[in-house]
């Protein structure tokens, strides 16, 4: 299991980079992960939906918003939540004023906009971590 979540860490690499930039420590992203009732299992499954790998579409919808929590989560350690909003402009400035890569920065801006378009703030972090994931081909 361990196994598993050490390839989602890796595919991810970008994003904890990005916690990193924001700093978010382990400690915080292990409570995060624990509060969005996140299984071994479930990482499995996220595994596949950043590989594209089919899976049924109620297991995708229940995976996917404890996902979302968990980076909403994350995001939130990190001050980049204001009420039930993810705040993209503060996370796009701090990317700029870190150096971010300019085709990651283009790649947020894109993800940004699609995770902004949600009715739900776990949503929104769903689809900004995997728009994110899959942008930087991890």
């Amino acid at each position: 299991s361990n196994y598993h979540l050490l390839q989602i860490l890796v595919r991810a690499s970008n994003l904890i980079q990005f916690t990193k930039m924001l700093n978010i420590n382990i400690k915080d992203i292990r409570q995060c992960l624990h509060q969005s009732n996140l299984t071994d299992t479930d990482l499995i499954k996220l595994d596949a939906i950043f590989q594209e790998e089919n899976i049924s579409r109620e297991n995708f919808e229940n995976v996917m918003l404890d996902f979302g929590c968990f980076i909403t989560c994350v995001l939130d350690k990190a001050h980049m939540v204001e009420g039930k909003n993810i705040r993209f402009e503060y996370l796009l400035k701090t990317a700029e004023r870190n150096n971010f890569p300019i085709a990651t920065n283009q790649t947020l801006n894109e993800c940004c906009k699609k995770a902004q378009e949600q009715d739900d703030i776990c949503k929104s972090g769903f689809v900004f971590a995997t728009c994110s994931i899959r942008q930087t081909g991890l």
